[in-house]
């Protein structure tokens, strides 16, 4: 039920983009590392990884549609869908929630977009 979109993965299996629950998407109010860490080991990257915000891979559609909002996980929840939350939202489509998932070893590549390796989030060069 969760995933990634609005980022092109090619080849391997995809370690970021902005995230999805049952297709729709999930807003950025009170997104955070914590919560990013859920979702990347939901998604089977052992090693977590960090969040971004004001959908950072792409616009989502949440004018139209109600995605997850005030995502609040403590850390120990084994899928996104345990987290608190709230399922309408006052989100725009710029509100979008993201993660970067650290690739285990087995993938090879260490491109971890423009954070590090100590969980801070991206930030953006250019202004949207």
């Amino acid at each position: 039920r969760v995933k990634l979109g609005d980022y092109s993965c090619g080849r391997g299996k995809c370690h970021k983009g902005n995230v999805y629950v049952d297709d729709k998407p999930v807003c950025d109010d009170d997104w955070d590392n914590t919560d990013a860490e859920v979702v990347c080991r939901e998604l089977g990257f052992t090693s977590g990884g960090y969040a971004t915000q004001e959908s950072y891979f792409g616009k989502v559609d949440l004018e139209k549609q109600s995605g997850f909002d005030q995502v609040r996980c403590s850390g120990r929840e084994s899928s996104l869908l345990d987290c608190r939350h709230e399922t309408f939202d006052d989100c725009g489509d710029s509100e979008g929630a993201g993660v970067v998932c650290y690739r285990d070893e087995e993938y090879g590549e260490e491109d971890y977009g423009s954070g590090n390796d100590y969980g801070e989030s991206p930030k953006p060069s250019i202004a949207l």
